[in-house]
């Protein structure tokens, strides 16, 4: 099942998981919801969850301020990150770790594309 994770009242990431309330035990501080049709950055007023109502502008650099967040929290830039990947062994916990950092950051970069001029 898709969750949303909502932080602030925007979507901030979806994650594959067994249901709703393993998400909130996960998350027990941020908000866990399904929808079907939103993605990262949809605006959840306590109710439902609608597509932003801001400008391509401010979505591109609300996703980019995002990326260069976690990469500064992951202290690992991406050609830092993708040798380690390729270095490590896939059962290791840091290979575990790079790989969900690198598909956040890929999901992130999806959507950035997605956004457009």
């Amino acid at each position: 099942m898709k969750v949303h994770i909502v932080e602030n009242g925007l979507v901030i990431n979806m994650i594959e998981v067994e249901s709703v309330e393993r998400a909130r035990y996960l998350f027990p501080n941020l908000i866990c919801i399904v929808d079907s049709k939103a993605t990262i950055g949809f605006v959840y007023d306590g109710e439902k969850l609608t597509e932003p109502k801001t400008s391509k502008e401010d979505q591109r650099k609300l996703l980019s301020d995002e990326i260069i967040s976690i990469e500064r929290e992951d202290g690992c830039n991406r050609k830092i990150r993708e040798l380690l990947l390729k270095l490590s062994d896939a059962n290791d916990f840091p290979y575990k770790k790079l790989k969900e950092i690198d598909n956040k950051i890929a999901k992130l970069r999806t959507r950035l594309q997605e956004i457009g001029d």
